[in-house]
């Protein structure tokens, strides 16, 4: 503590011993000394004062009986008696002058000591007004005394003496007293030291005492304290202490041992609560990953073959529903996701992608997505994005879209009426790159302020009165919250209650360098008129227009858009472009067409762009031609989509031809550096491999199959493959421990192998690269994403001859009856329309799960748990494949019972049995009706197609290629009802049971018949 006193202080105690009694000894003993000091100092100035006083008394005396003594001598002039008088003084061992001083001031009579030094005597006069006094001044005393003739002064007796004898006197006093001072003082030093000695040999106890039991765990000694003093109640006071301590010592260690049995067995609990919940959460993790898994197999197929309808001839709408319907699917995965990005957000496991993206296809996706939720509704849907947005950015579309798509969905869902806007523009900001806003604004219900910050919770909506007249879960906003932080942005509401919200999102998206902004058509309108009941709407389409270069005005009904139409045709600047709504109070678009054909214009009738919702194309189709429209627009207008009408309507019959045809160009031409590359399908489903193989035969690509990694490595050591596309999860062997395999081959090592899994979950991808995958896909297949992949990672090679396939026409197929149980729409769909494709895999259905129910109940006889799980799920899955979905169902609910160990009871195989024996009635009837719906084909296959595909069909067979399956029931399709068709049935039955030998042998005596065909 000596660090917070001042410098003197500090300087003090630096001197001080260390020790209490060195201290208490200096200090008591700088004490007596000061006191004593301050004694004999007193002593002393109170001696000399007594001194001074007396001798002042007595000269002062001496003075007055002179001046009685001299009264005559002075007043007869006799100055000879007076010095006689003043000479009596000789005597005096102190007086060294005397003197007679007149009332003039004249020395009447004087006497001098001479041994002595006579001082100045001006201090003197100053003193002779007063009648009798003395004085001390410098080491004399001087005293006066009058001489008086009656009442009267005549003069005065002054006496000079020296002060020396005092001062001697007063020297020797003092020694006297200092003696007698010191020796009281060593006395009392020493008498101090012995009582500090007495005081402090207990204290010193103490202090040992109190070192020892630092070291004395036991607390054994204790003090004997001697006496009422303090110091003995220190010490008693000492003893109680210990005495605390020590009971509560062994209190403490008796909560120590308690404790730690409490702490052991709470270590125990936690231990298997962190082991449950490791497993819980590895289960959730594996539950997810599957069903995801499972829920993506189906969508590969729906999205595969919506991206397979795609690329065929459509005309414009049918494309645009075709985009809306991809857009949906996506849509629909990524709901998928919802759970497991908001599992992974909570777990702080979402990444997001920084990777260029044109912004308005995501923006457009997202709109696609709710389109036909806001037609249903009767809300208008726009679009408005402001000339400034850059085209292309830097970000993450996949989540942006989600977040996007979230907020039009609550916007519409909250919407009774009107409009729901998507707004695009910049924030600046200074000093830093410009912000991208993002505004959904509608014209619902409106939030009250107190209710917006439970808004944005999970689970959670305005109040519970909400969810049932909306539904919801309240989920999506949560998300967008964290979407949006985790993206660097800021997501805002403003909102009042009956007024609308607006949700704002403000991004740090980069602009692409050197990426073109929005162009500019080339078109040959100048002067358009928008006819749109929603002023929104109308000044969005306005906007889009003039960035074309196109002088636009607009209008709010059909009557008045008529009246400019016709008053402006008779000036200068008459329309060549209306650009009007369908539905509108009054006067729709369809009868504001037929108006407009009708009047007699002086120039040329202008283009007309119908402005219509995804949804009323079939409505309004009919009667587009004969209203004279040159081109439709799908609502919400967008910049691409205003383009694409602009263009129709400049040349209505060649702009979709020519727009298709240059897409498929460009594909081909960039596809043409890796025409001819063997490509080696592994997945066990064969609906995933049949997309796949249409994917990349579309592009020149010669297939190969394997149905699982042992497949795979066999096919790899006999024949030449450029790339892999490889399924995680198989039997037998996995996608991941073959990639291994393949690694650890030393001329296998530069193969590419792709992953193409459903998985998405996270972790996913880098699991694929670090078991030695090179790039990853995701199911549904993207058809740009695998073309990007194979021109990334084929070698460039020059193709072989004849492995372009042909395109197909359709042929013309008997129509399926109804089946009972069977959703044959679903079932043909998932077959990509092939009908004898499909009327194959159901009679193969019937034949090998005809005793399904019987072959389960025998392996849960046996108690074979694996076994009876595996036929469970392949019957699940072939159920899917045809459509019967309720045996399908039932298979799962069992496959789940036997995965958690536990057999099925009566009822659930007798409910598995049932369903079955339904779909199997209606398979038999089929069957049965297959003869007399059996037609020979339109034409005769000719001699080259049938020798081609029974030349690949040998290929396949001798390197024991599953995909040999395919080619025998191109060669069935081929000559059903012909001579052939009951030993190809057999050469089919052979390839199924994996009698290849067989089969090749079979082949070899066909092959000569084929050639005897007439060509």
């Amino acid at each position: 503590m000596s660090e917070h006193l001042p410098g003197w202080q500090r300087l003090a105690l630096a001197w001080l011993p260390q020790t209490l009694r060195g201290r208490l000894l200096v200090l008591g003993s700088l004490s007596l000394i000061l006191a004593a000091s301050l004694v004999l100092v007193l002593m002393s100035l109170q001696q000399q004062r007594l001194l001074r006083s007396e001798w002042a008394a007595s000269l002062s005396a001496q003075a007055e009986l002179i001046a009685t003594n001299t009264v005559a001598a002075v007043s007869f002039g006799d100055a000879v008696e007076a010095e006689r008088l003043l000479s009596a003084l000789a005597n005096s061992r102190f007086v060294f002058e005397a003197r007679v001083v007149l009332a003039d001031g004249r020395n009447f009579a004087r006497y001098a000591d001479d041994a002595h030094e006579y001082p100045a005597d001006d201090f003197v006069p100053a003193l002779r007004p007063t009648p009798a006094g003395h004085v001390f001044h410098d080491r004399v005393i001087a005293a006066w005394a009058p001489i008086l003739e009656g009442q009267r002064v005549v003069a005065r007796v002054e006496l000079l003496g020296s002060l020396k004898q005092i001062e001697a006197l007063s020297a020797r006093a003092l020694r006297d007293s200092l003696a007698v001072l010191l020796l009281v003082l060593a006395v009392s030093v020493t008498l101090t030291w012995r009582v500090l000695h007495r005081l402090l040999v207990p204290v010193a106890e103490l202090g040992a005492l109190m070192r020892r039991l630092a070291a004395d765990t036991r607390l054994s000694e204790r003090v004997r304290p001697d006496g009422g003093t303090e110091i003995a109640d220190l010490g008693r006071g000492f003893n109680t202490l210990i005495d605390t301590i020590q009971a509560r010592d062994a209190e403490l260690e008796q909560y120590r041992g308690n404790l730690e049995r409490l702490v052991d067995a709470r270590t125990r609990a936690l231990e298997r609560a962190i082991a449950d919940a490791r497993e819980a959460n590895r289960s959730k993790s594996a539950f997810l990953a599957r069903m995801s898994h499972e829920i993506r197999t189906p969508m590969n197929a729906i999205v595969g073959l919506g991206r397979l309808l795609q690329r065929s001839p459509l005309s414009r709408p049918q494309r645009d529903q075709i985009d809306k319907l991809l857009a949906s699917s996506q849509s629909l995965l990524g709901v998928i996701d919802d759970v497991l990005d908001y599992s992974r957000i909570e777990a702080g496991k979402l990444t997001l992608e920084r990777i260029p993206f044109d912004l308005g296809e995501v923006c457009q996706r997202a709109l696609g997505v709710v389109a036909l939720r806001a037609e249903e509704k009767g809300v208008e849907l726009i679009h408005r994005v402001g000339a400034e947005v850059p085209r292309r950015v830097i970000g993450d579309p996949l989540r942006l879209g989600q977040v996007l798509i979230n907020l039009l969905g609550n916007a519409i869902k909250f919407t009774a009426e009107g409009e729901v806007v998507l707004e695009v523009g910049l924030v600046a900001q200074e000093g830093r790159p410009p912000l991208i806003r993002f505004v959904v604004r509608d014209t619902g219900i409106g939030i009250d302020p107190e209710q917006r910050e439970r808004l944005f919770d999970p689970f959670s909506q305005v109040d519970d009165s909400m969810t049932r007249r909306f539904g919801g879960t309240g989920l999506g906003l949560s998300i967008c919250v964290q979407l949006v932080r985790m993206m660097e942005g800021t997501i805002a509401l403003d909102s009042e209650p009956g007024q609308g919200a607006a949700f704002s999102v403000e991004l740090p998206l980069a602009a692409v360098a050197g990426a073109s902004g929005h162009g500019r058509a080339n078109q040959p309108f100048g002067r358009a008129l928008v006819i749109d009941d929603n002023a929104t709407a109308a000044a969005v389409l306005v906007e889009l227009l003039q960035r074309n270069g196109i002088e636009a005005e607009a209008c709010v009904e059909g009557e008045a858009g008529l009246a400019l139409l016709q008053s402006a045709a008779t000036g200068p600047r008459a329309f060549d472009l209306i650009v009007a709504d369908w539905q509108m109070p009054g006067m729709d678009g369809l009868q504001l067409a037929e108006r407009m054909q009708a009047l007699a214009l002086p120039g040329a009738r202008p283009a007309f762009v119908l402005a219509i919702t995804l949804g009323t194309y079939e409505a309004v189709a009919p009667r587009l031609i004969k209203c004279g429209v040159d081109a439709v627009l799908v609502k919400p207008a967008t910049a691409e989509g205003l383009l694409d009408a602009l263009a129709e309507a400049a040349q209505p019959r060649a702009v979709g031809s020519a727009r298709r045809e240059a897409g498929v160009l460009h594909e081909v031409a960039a596809l043409e550096a890796v025409r001819g590359a063997r490509i080696l399908v592994v997945d066990d489903l064969p609906l995933n491999r049949e997309v796949a193989r249409e994917f990349l035969s579309i592009a020149g690509l010669e297939v190969e199959e394997a149905a699982n990694g042992r497949e795979a490595l066999d096919r790899l050591a006999r024949e030449g493959i450029d790339l892999v596309l490889m399924d995680i999860q198989m039997p037998v062997l996995d996608g991941l421990e073959t990639t291994r395999l393949i690694r650890s081959d030393a001329r296998l090592r530069a193969l590419p192998v792709i992953a193409m899994t459903a998985h998405a979950m996270s972790g996913s991808r880098e699991q694929s690269l670090g078991a030695g995958m090179n790039d990853h896909l995701t199911k549904p297949i993207d058809p740009d994403a695998l073309y990007a992949v194979l021109l990334k990672w084929v070698t460039p090679r020059s193709p072989a001859p004849g492995l372009v396939p042909a395109l197909q026409q359709p042929t013309s197929e008997t129509p399926l009856p109804a089946l009972d149980g069977v959703d044959t729409v679903r079932g043909l769909a998932n077959h990509m329309g092939r009908m004898g494709l499909y009327r194959r895999i159901l009679e193969g259905f019937r034949l090998q799960f005809g005793d399904a129910a019987s072959s389960l109940a025998d392996a849960v006889e046996r108690q074979d748990l694996e076994q009876a799980r595996r036929f469970a799920h392949s019957l699940k899955s072939a159920a899917a494949t045809i459509g019967a979905s309720q045996v399908s169902m039932h298979a799962r609910e069992l496959e789940q019972q036997l995965q958690r160990g536990q057999w099925p009871g009566e009822a659930a195989r007798a409910a598995l049995q049932a369903a079955l024996d339904t779909v199997l009635r209606g398979l038999a009837r089929l069957q049965a009706d297959a003869g007399a719906h059996v037609q020979p084909p339109a034409a005769p296959p000719t001699l080259q197609h049938l020798l081609a595909t029974a030349a690949r069909l040998d290929e396949r067979l001798a390197r024991h290629d599953a995909a040999a399956e395919t080619l025998v029931g191109e060669l069935a399709d081929a000559l059903r009802g012909s001579a052939y068709e009951a030993r190809l049935a057999d050469l089919r039955e052979l390839v199924e049971d994996v009698e290849y030998e067989r089969a090749r042998a079979l082949l070899d005596a066909l092959r000569p018949e084929f050639e005897r065909i007439p060509s």
